[in-house]
């Protein structure tokens, strides 16, 4: 299987935004795979640890797992953030995992019924943070790959400029920005004889 069908696959386990997020830059991943693959199964790797950990069981156990997966994912979004707004929306993430990872034994000490419930509601809280961080993790990798480019090719018109406007030869094999040589082979922007020469005449 390739390795653009592998992160299909992971995603569509991981969650509709993140599975969003691939099939929107799609045609930036598939040239991705081509340029960098090593970017592309880092982040595979990552949305199959994510993925992984949801379809475990929602026990306490199971739970605090997501959390543990799931922080390590922001930690990494949070450090590679291209924005301001990403690593605020990082932060977020971290602090919603807290308050997760906080309730988590709360819950065991409620009724069956209540316990049901209250697991739900945190697997659900938990599989949209889920998708949220893999589609932000594709969207920097994608953002990180085209700034890349862009210096790529700034640096490509630069060498390309610098060829262009250096110094031209004269006719006479001289360059023509340093000190030109005159017709006769002396230099002339002068030495400090060229006025006088010898004081005989």
């Amino acid at each position: 299987m390739s390795l653009i069908k592998i992160l299909f696959k992971a995603a569509r386990k991981a969650g509709p935004a993140a599975l969003l997020a691939v099939v929107r830059y799609g045609p930036e991943l598939r040239k991705l795979v081509k340029d960098n693959p090593r970017v592309v199964e880092s982040m595979t790797k990552r949305f199959r640890a994510v993925a992984g950990a949801k379809e475990g069981p929602s026990d306490k156990k199971g739970l605090h797992r997501r959390v543990e997966v799931l922080h390590e994912q922001v930690t990494y979004v949070y450090a590679s953030a291209n924005t301001s707004d990403v690593a605020r929306q990082a932060a977020k993430w971290r602090e919603e995992l807290e308050r997760i990872d906080h309730a988590i034994p709360i819950v065991e000490s409620m009724s069956r019924r209540e316990q049901s419930a209250e697991r739900k509601k945190l697997v659900r809280k938990l599989d949209g943070i889920s998708a949220s961080v893999l589609a932000a993790t594709v969207e920097d990798a994608v953002e990180d790959a085209q700034i890349v480019e862009e210096g790529d090719e700034a640096a490509g018109a630069g060498d390309s400029k610098d060829g262009r406007t250096g110094g031209a030869a004269g006719d006479d094999g001289s360059a023509k920005n340093g000190g030109s040589a005159r017709n006769d082979g002396s230099a002339g922007s002068g030495g400090p004889d060229e006025k006088g020469g010898a004081e005989a005449n």
